[in-house]
Parts: structure tokens; C-alpha cells; sequence
């Protein structure tokens, strides 16, 4: 399953010039190889130890910071240095934008593997009875996004939805929110049939992307507290959201 990428990367070790960042379809080789989240998994922690150097050469101490260590550290770092002065930064841009990619289309295999995931815990399983008739995008290969497994929605606070045809990034707030997380009754969102329920009707909304690939890679790197102001950064006009999902709605995100 990776031979086909190593061969593809080592182009960039034998002559970094010719080398294309983009020169590789990863969606149709994965396609063709079927790897499961386990290989994913797996293939991932290969490429992200090709970058530690790179990681270590932008750290690189100044002759200043150098000249205050032991002898020992300071040749580990010229060595390093030494290692490396064959490349361009603009080669080494390119490996890593390489790696980047890779490693994105892997996390891709691993978010879509844990949305048909079957659930394990008795709680789950109930669960999955009030979203069986719930329609969603389980993934969109556009956006490289993939939904979480809808069970996770029952009894949760907020639930983040895309609709990948008209670009509205959404987010349900619960109308009664279990601040213990306890599971108690009518508390959360829920679903019904194919619709949302249990959601605060005001404060739920959603906004259009004028540039969903860079503003839903953000979405992804946002912590807890940077998705607070999400919404609110994004100059566009906020309309209410309604409960309903079709097969157009990827479910991004709960808590």
C-alpha cells in the first residue's frame, strides 16, 4: 500500500528540482488499495518521522545560542546543519508539502472509517435506532471531509454541519444543555427521522464559505475555544438553521 508513495517521494532524494509536490493521485491509489483505518494508521506514522529533521533544521540556534552549549550539543546541531546544506529551503518546501498531503489524505481514510464504524457500548446502540433514518454525507471527497458517526449526536450540546452544495457551515446549540454530562433525559439534541430536534432555535445558525478549502482547514485545526468566535469571524450573513440534513450534510463535529 505504500510502495507505490515511497517510489513517488524518492524522485524528491535522487533530484529535488524535478521533483512535483502534486504529482501524485492519492485518492485513486487508495481507492485501488483499499486500506483500512489500521493501515492508515500505520502508513501515516512512516512519513511524519520524514519530517523530525526538517522540524529540527527550523529550530536551528543562532552562533549566540550555539557558542552557550556544551561542545556535544552544539555539534549535534552542526552536524545537522552540515547534513542538510545540500538542499534549498524551497526543496525542503516541497517534501514537506508533499508529506503534508499525504498525511492529510490518511487522516481522511480515518475520520470516514470511524463514521461506519459500528458502535461497541449498549448506549450507542440505542442510539443508533433514533439516527437509522437520518440522511448525511458520510464523506465528501471534495472537501476531504468525512462525518462522525451520528450516534455521537444524541444527547450532545453543539453539532457542527457543512452542506457541501451551498458552502453553509452551521452549528446546532441545544435548547437544554446537560451541563454534567450525565445523559439525563430530554437534555441534549436528539434526532427524528431525518431532522435535528432539541436545538435553540435563535442562537442556531449557519454562514456561507467564500473559501471553504482554506476556512474548513482552519475549522479543523480550531481548539474548543477558537470555535466559540468561529461564526462570528466569518464575514457573511448568519440565516437560522432548520433541523433538516440530506445528502448534502456532513456532521463535522460534536460536543
Amino acid at each position: 500500500m505504500a510502495e507505490e508513495i515511497d517510489e513517488w517521494l524518492e524522485v524528491w532524494h535522487r533530484d529535488p528540482d524535478s521533483f512535483d509536490p502534486k504529482g501524485f493521485d492519492f485518492k485513486k491509489h487508495f481507492k485501488a488499495v483499499q486500506p483500512s483505518q489500521a493501515h492508515a494508521r500505520k502508513m501515516k506514522s512512516f512519513w511524519e518521522m520524514e519530517l523530525v529533521d526538517f522540524d529540527e533544521l527550523e529550530r536551528m540556534p543562532t552562533k549566540g545560542q550555539l557558542a552557550k552549549m556544551s561542545e556535544l550539543d552544539a555539534d549535534q546541531w552542526e552536524q545537522l546543519k552540515e547534513g542538510y546544506n545540500h538542499l534549498k529551503k524551497a526543496d525542503i518546501a516541497k517534501f514537506r508539502k508533499a508529506i503534508e498531503t499525504v498525511n492529510a489524505e490518511l487522516d481522511f481514510i480515518i475520520d470516514q472509517a470511524k463514521a461506519t464504524r459500528k458502535p461497541r457500548k449498549p448506549k450507542a446502540r440505542s442510539a443508533s435506532k433514533v439516527v437509522e433514518k437520518l440522511k448525511f454525507c458520510k464523506a465528501d471527497d471534495k472537501y476531504s471531509l468525512a462525518s462522525i458517526d451520528p450516534t455521537a449526536i444524541v444527547g450532545a450540546s453543539e453539532l457542527w454541519v457543512f452542506n457541501t452544495k451551498t458552502r453553509k457551515l452551521g452549528k446546532y446549540i441545544a435548547s437544554n444543555i446537560d451541563p454534567t454530562g450525565q445523559g439525563r433525559g430530554n437534555s441534549g439534541l436528539s434526532v427524528k427521522g431525518t431532522t435535528i430536534i432539541g436545538f435553540d432555535e435563535e442562537q442556531s445558525v449557519q454562514k456561507t464559505l467564500r473559501k471553504p478549502p482554506e476556512q474548513l482547514k482552519e475549522f479543523k485545526a480550531a481548539g474548543k475555544v477558537a470555535l466559540r468566535k468561529f461564526l462570528d469571524e466569518i464575514a457573511t450573513t448568519d440565516t437560522k438553521l432548520n433541523g433538516r440534513c440530506n445528502p448534502d450534510t456532513v456532521l463535522l463535529k460534536v460536543s
